[in-house]
Formats: structure tokens, sequence, C-alpha cells
């Protein structure tokens, strides 16, 4: 029977890779360059093979960068189907508002639409960010106030301190592993800030969500899963048993966030999210499910951006010793007193911190946490309007309605195409921000607006949690550069993660009291 089943599979696998992955379908613009299918599963063939992943970088550089060349678009094959993937900043302003600023025109669709039954659906579902239409607008009327409201600078101070506690007890001169303390961070952070929950993530050992989260984590981003996920489906699970286990892994985070989070949220400032949703729960206006997943992705969105966005900032903090030396000198000329008085950051110090917040913005130019995103479809028949400033010329790309499109920050970011970058969008300078942190923020209002720089989308359906994530970075980065020195371990620089979220792979660094 086992043989029937597998020879069953083989064929389905067969019929289905020469029907739908063979090429693009009619209604793609064949003068759009096609990413051949085989690149976006380098991951899975590297890995059956027993070769290290590709980092994201490397994979841009090599297999998609040669073909944006020619529109600034190209077609690729990701989440079981061919998508329009933009990186050309014409393109991005109309992905993002549409004609005339019709958001409808190119709705989002998150994975419980797009492959419904894959795990990765049943972790993220219906939420705040992947949703449109009514559930989007009633999901934003709760949660979008809250998400904008003052930061809270005095649980961010704190969090940082436990940070730089945890951090003092490994300095040494031996290189220490960042990415999960940084995790633990993070997640302290959004626990506190958003649902109003102190968990101690940076105790040890950190509470049972955090290693729960972590298995979820390592399930979600098996290589067979993101390479196949039509066959992620519960319906495969006796031929593919593991994602049972990874489905189980999902049911175990929902019983603790519904435990930890959602029972416990407070109705303080910090925790009105959580007891507002209930609220609507209880008055029939939302689903427990919907509470569920508005959950699990304001806690998983709300720390794993910020984390990778901190691991990236810290590997160019270590990278550029003389970067780290002003930017250090411009923390203690702000914070003055003692080496060993914790900073205490304020709103009122951004201002006074221009370099820092050059640096921030330049690092998340160049490694935007979230590299990839197609999670939009076009509603209808539409027209996308390309100018080419090299050439001189206009060319227009047709668009189906179904057409799922989506946007590449890390190539837009570094495109010839954006004005704003020239003449040299793949070199780090922070300088090119300005010299006040008021020249630095209109300039990144600017590049979002004409869709040059989106590390936090752009549009009407910019991250509700902008505020809170920068303000976040900031107090993190005065208190680590007003308590270590950071050095990058001798060897081979470090790669950056294959897919996913963007940053560095596995990062480690020495790092010195001072």
């Amino acid at each position: 029977m086992s043989f029937v089943l597998a020879a069953v599979a083989v064929a389905a696998t067969i019929y289905w890779v020469v029907r739908t992955i063979s090429s693009p379908p009619a209604s793609f613009d064949r003068s759009v360059p096609v990413v051949p299918i085989w690149v976006s599963w380098l991951p899975f063939l590297r890995h059956k093979v027993g070769l290290p992943p590709l980092g994201q970088d490397v994979i841009f550089a090599r297999y998609i960068e040669p073909r944006l060349r020619c529109t600034g678009m190209v077609v690729l094959f990701f989440g079981g189907r061919w998508n329009l993937l933009c990186c050309h900043p014409a393109a991005i302003r109309q992905l993002f508002r549409g004609n005339g600023g019709d958001d409808d025109l190119f709705a989002k669709s998150g994975n419980h639409r797009k492959i419904p039954g894959a795990v990765i659906s049943q972790l993220t579902g219906s939420n705040i960010i992947s949703e449109h239409g009514e559930p989007y607008k009633r999901y934003r009327k709760l949660l979008g106030p809250p998400l904008r409201m003052e930061v809270d600078y005095i649980s961010l101070n704190d969090s940082s301190q436990r940070l730089v506690k945890v951090l003092a007890l490994r300095a040494s001169d031996k290189p220490i592993g960042i990415n999960a303390i940084l995790q633990r961070f993070t997640m302290d952070i959004v626990c506190r800030n958003i649902f109003g929950v102190d968990l101690e993530f940076l105790k040890d050992p950190p509470p049972l969500l955090h290693s729960i989260h972590s298995r979820v984590k390592f399930h979600i981003f098996q290589p067979f899963a993101l390479a196949f996920p039509k066959f992620d489906h519960p319906r495969w699970s006796y031929i593919f048993p593991g994602r049972t286990e990874a489905r189980t892994a999902v049911e175990a985070m929902e019983a603790e966030v519904e435990k930890v989070l959602i029972a416990q949220g407070s109705d303080s400032r910090m925790g009105k999210i959580p007891c507002d949703m209930q609220a609507e729960f209880e008055e029939g206006c939302w689903t427990a499910q919907e509470v569920m997943d508005n959950t699990k992705i304001l806690f998983i969105a709300g720390h794993e951006n910020t984390q990778n966005a901190l691991n990236s900032l810290l590997m160019v903090l270590a990278t550029h010793p003389n970067l780290q030396r002003r930017l250090r000198a411009e923390v203690r000329s702000v914070f003055e007193g003692g080496a060993f008085d914790a900073p205490i950051v304020g709103k009122d110090h951004l201002e006074r911190l221009p370099q820092l917040m050059a640096f921030i913005y330049e690092t998340m130019r160049l490694y935007p946490p979230i590299p990839m995103l197609l999670n939009r479809r076009a509603s209808s028949d539409t027209i996308i309007h390309l100018f080419n400033p090299e050439q001189n010329s206009s060319h227009a790309i047709t668009v189906a309605a179904g057409t799922y499109v989506g946007w590449h920050a890390y190539g837009l970011h570094r495109s010839s195409r954006s004005s704003l970058w020239a003449p040299d969008p793949t070199s780090f300078r922070p300088e090119r921000w300005g010299s006040t942190t008021r020249e630095i923020e209109a300039l990144a209002r600017r590049a979002e607006t004409s869709g040059e720089y989106i590390p936090f989308a752009a549009g009407v359906r910019l991250c509700a949690g902008r505020k809170l994530a920068m303000a976040e970075i900031v107090t993190a980065l005065v208190h680590i550069l007003h308590s270590f020195q950071l050095n990058m371990p001798p060897g081979p620089a470090p790669s950056l993660t294959p897919g996913g979220l963007l940053s560095v792979h596995n990062l480690y660094l020495i790092l010195t009291c001072i």
C-alpha cells in the first residue's frame, strides 16, 4: 500500500509540475523577464544534496537582478504560483496606491487565501496585515489607534537595560550568538508594550512561549514546505507525516498564546489591545479565531521584524569601527554622566541623535527586514506604467485580473532607477540622509511617497507599528553603544539568511564592556 501511495504522490507531483509551472500563464506580459523556476527551489535543492544555503543577497545578484535591468520587474515562481515582482519605483507607487489612490486595485491577499491549508496559513490566518476589505477595516478600526499611541519609553528603557545585563554576563573575548538574545529582547518589548504582560523573556530559562515559537519557526521554514506549499495541505499528511508535527507545534503555540497573552492581557494603557479584542468577541463583532489570528500576528510581526533589523544594525556597527566610535561619542554627548550610568532615552532625545538616525535609515535601506513580499492580487485588468530615466522612455506592463503582485525591497533600495540613492545606490553612506533629524525624517517621508524606500511598506498600508519599532531600535542601540564595544570575530564574512526575513544568518559578535 505504501508503494502505491508513493507512486500516486510522484505521479501527482509530475502532473502538477508540468501543468502549472512549466512556464507562466499566457495572461502574463511577455515583455517581463522570467526567473527560472528552479531558482525559487534552490534552498530545497541545496538542502537535499547537502550544500550550504545561499544568502538572499547572492540569489538576488545572480538570478534576479540581471533580469530586472530590462523593465524593473520579473516574473517569479513563489508560494505555488507565478507572480509579478516589482522593483521599480513607479510600479511600487502604483502597487501601494492603485490608480488615483484606489487601494482595492491590488488587494492584500495573505497566505490563508493564497495557499489555504498550508501550515503557514494556519499560523497567520486572517489578520490586520494580510486582510483586505471589510475584515481589514474592522481590524484597523480596533487595532490601528492603540498601535499608533505614544510610545512608553519607560518600558523600552527597562527592557533595554535587561538586554544589557544579559549581554554583559556573556561579554568576553569569545564570540557570542546574538540572534537568540535579540529574539528574547524583542519578545519582551512586544509583550509589555502591546499586550501589557511582562513574561520576563530575558530571564533564564525564558518562558514557554519562546521555545514553542522557536519550534514553530523550525517547522514553518522547512525547505520542502517553502518549495512545494501545495503539498503542505493536511490531505497529504499520510505522505509527509512531518507536516503533522508542524501543525501540532502551531496548535501548541495557539494554546500558549491564549493562556499568556489573550487571557492575561492587562486593561492598562499598554494592554488595551487584548482587552478590546475580547470585548469585540463578546459583542459578536469578532470571532474567537479572529482574536487568535490577530494576537498571533501582533506577537510574531511585532518582534521578528525588529529582531532582524537589530541583527543587521549590530552587524554593520561591528564591521564599521570608525562609525561605531562616532555614534558612541554622539550618544555619550547626549546622555551626560559617567560611563556606568545607564542612559534614559526619551522622545525628545531623537532630535539630538542625527548620526544614529541616519545610520538606522541607511542600514534598513540596504538590509530591509522584509526583503520581498508577494501578497497582493490584482482585482481587475490594469496597466503598470514604467519610466526608464536612462533611456528616457516609457513602458507599459499589462497585469491580468487575479495575478499576484509583490515587491522586492532589497532590490528596490539598491536600484539605479532610484533618483534618491544615485549614483551609488549599493554603497553604505549614512550621510546621504542629511545632517539633522528633521532632514532625515523629511527624506524618509519623501522616499516612501516616491516608492523608493519601503522597509515599513507605504501608502495606506504603512506599518501601524512603525513608531514603536523605531523607538525600540533607537533605545536598544543607545544602551548597547553606551555599554559595549562590538567587533566581528575573525574569519569569513557572515552570510545572509537564505529566505524569509533578511538578517545575518547565525550572527556572532565579540562584545567588550566599556
